[in-house]
């Protein structure tokens, strides 16, 4: 009902927007310029205003799905900028506008004689101008904020306890958003401004599957903001250099870097960094399974080797078990002879124990 309503709140605006193109453009085409009020007037008029409410009537389903994917767009950006280029960008509009009022006069008056290069001068000043601030109000970014801090006496952020920078890897992974809906880390949560761009930049990649992850660290990313909206922070950094040398920067201001990335990780420890793991941490919380012990496995597939057959554990381990092949899809208790443990993970081997 509502939106039937709004649809002939729509249909009607179209018809007086009808009947004023008729009125202000047609009339003095159709009828003339000079010719006074007549009856025929009354009947432009009315198919002016008829064609207009049924004009704006059929594109109303259009129109409203193109200013809802404006208003996703529009949040998707604001939630992929940070404040302070915000601020930049309204202080470039603002330095613009007030540079363009004191400098109007000056122009006028050189340019007098030529009115044409006036205007032309006066048309292409503003968004001349307006990117030259802007861009070097970007450019200098991380000096403003610090200068920005050391003005309002602002404390560093190291003298803080449970802050969590979110690298290209944990994103990716996706794990980490589940991950923060438990207790397991409490504390401030960000995300770098030069991971969103690597996101984008591996979201374009024409690799179909370089792509995929990128879209799934964006994914992830949005999901993370729906689930702790102002507690997660979009913090500005540069984005030129090492990932690993610009993560090594912000670890300076306290930040405990949480990854996937082994080398990564390897590399950032190597420098003195708090890097958590979630690949680590995944594993030393998988269960605990020495030999001699028993356990319930259900057997999904074969082995490689003959007989064999393999199933997994709730966390998710991988157990070989002996002369397992004949009883794929089915249930049956174990016992655990042995364990290899590798880069990827445990593996536990094991034969069936006879009912």
């Amino acid at each position: 009902m509502r939106l039937m309503l709004d649809r002939l709140i729509f249909s009607l605006v179209g018809g007086l927007i009808g009947g004023g193109t008729y009125s202000v453009v047609l009339r003095p085409i159709v009828v003339g310029k000079n010719v006074g009020f007549m009856w025929i007037d009354l009947v432009w008029a009315f198919l002016a205003c008829l064609v207009g409410g049924l004009l704006f009537y059929l594109v109303y389903p259009e129109v409203v799905s193109f200013f809802r994917l404006m208003q996703r767009l529009f949040s998707r950006l604001l939630r992929r900028m940070a404040i302070t280029d915000v601020v930049i960008l309204i202080f470039s509009l603002f330095l613009t506008v007030v540079i363009y009022i004191f400098s109007e006069p000056i122009l006028r008056f050189a340019l007098r004689n030529d009115p044409n290069m006036f205007n032309l001068v006066s048309f292409l000043m503003t968004p001349v101008l307006f990117l030259i601030i802007w861009m070097t109000g970007m450019a200098k970014r991380d000096s403003i904020i610090e200068s920005t801090r050391n003005f309002i006496g602002a404390q560093n952020t190291s003298s803080q306890d449970g802050l969590f920078l979110l690298d290209s890897s944990s994103l990716i992974d996706g794990r980490v958003a589940d991950l923060l809906t438990t207790t397991t880390l409490v504390g401030k949560f960000a995300v770098p401004s030069f991971v969103m761009f690597d996101l984008q930049r591996i979201s374009d990649s024409p690799d179909p599957i370089l792509s995929h992850r990128g879209k799934r660290g964006m994914i992830t990313l949005e999901k993370i903001q729906e689930q702790m909206g102002n507690k997660l922070e979009i913090i500005p950094s540069g984005t030129r250099g090492r990932q690993t040398d610009l993560l090594v920067k912000l670890s300076k201001e306290g930040w405990r870097i949480v990854s996937c990335d082994m080398e990564v990780t390897s590399e950032l420890r190597k420098l003195g960094v708090t890097v958590i793991n979630l690949n680590e941490a995944a594993s030393a919380l998988k269960t605990v399974i020495v030999p001699g012990e028993e356990s319930v496995v259900t057997v999904i597939k074969e082995g490689k080797e003959q007989a064999q057959g393999v199933g997994f554990l709730d966390d998710g381990t991988m157990v070989v078990i002996e002369d397992g092949r004949k009883v794929i899809g089915q249930t049956v208790r174990i016992l655990c002879t042995s364990l290899l443990q590798n880069p990827q993970g445990r593996i536990v081997f094991g034969k069936i124990i006879p009912k």
